[in-house]
């Protein structure tokens, strides 16, 4: 996830991922081999590193590297989608604050009243949460204010899929403020994982037997 101002180049153990990747473009998934790589960001045009670090990457796992700031660069990861229940109704949604000089956000649904996450730092990244799936229109405010910073008049959240709500952008820039709303590994199937905490003979969902689900641990008929 580009999130900085200008154009980067990105490289995972020395193997160009993205060239030229634009400020607000998400890439699609990249295959790799699970452990410790070495992470080199730079801007495009000066074909130098800008940022030089490390990062971890569990096995069976979906992540999403995050780059913004400005002038300085940070560079962080996030695991990405929740372990949904199927047949629950329910998407989930989660907010990432990545406008650089807005250190505190609220997140409210349609009517501008309901604050759905509160308080969220600059490369804050918050929990999923569980909505109903449908449309809402959906709001940015500065923290314990009405000001909105953006307004994004309808999304819409399907039953079973994990969404990152992403805002990015500085006053300083036009537009001031953009956001990104990008479906996160498709739930539930992707996440089957070989060595469990807890038994399941078969994913009620996926079919796939002695696999187990990570956060939600189901049969036909219990949750836990």
């Amino acid at each position: 996830m580009q999130a900085s101002p200008c154009s980067m180049d990105a490289w995972c153990s020395n193997q160009p991922l993205w060239k030229n990747c634009l400020p607000n473009t998400l890439s699609q998934y990249y295959d790799i081999d699970y452990g410790s790589h070495s992470i080199i960001i730079c801007d495009s045009s000066a074909h130098c590193p800008s940022y030089n670090s490390y990062a971890y990457f569990p096995e069976n796992s979906f992540n999403t590297l995050i780059a913004s700031g400005s002038p300085n660069i940070n560079l962080f990861v996030t695991p990405d989608g929740l372990k949904c229940s199927p047949g629950a109704n329910k998407a989930y949604i989660r907010f990432i604050n990545l406008a650089y000089d807005e250190p505190c956000l609220d997140f409210r649904f349609s009517d501008g009243i309901l604050a759905i996450a509160r308080n969220i730092a600059y490369q804050e990244i918050t929990n999923y949460y569980p909505i109903s799936a449908g449309n809402y229109s959906l709001e940015a405010f500065r923290c314990h204010s009405n000001m909105p910073l953006l307004s994004v008049p309808m999304i819409s959240l399907k039953p079973d899929f994990s969404y990152t709500f992403y805002i990015t952008g500085s006053l300083n820039l036009k537009p001031n403020y953009t956001h990104l709303l990008c479906t996160d590994a498709i739930a539930p199937c992707s996440f089957c994982r070989p060595k469990p905490k807890y038994p399941l003979n078969s994913c009620s969902s996926c079919g796939k037997d002695n696999f187990y689900h990570d956060n939600f641990y189901y049969s036909d008929s219990y949750y836990y």
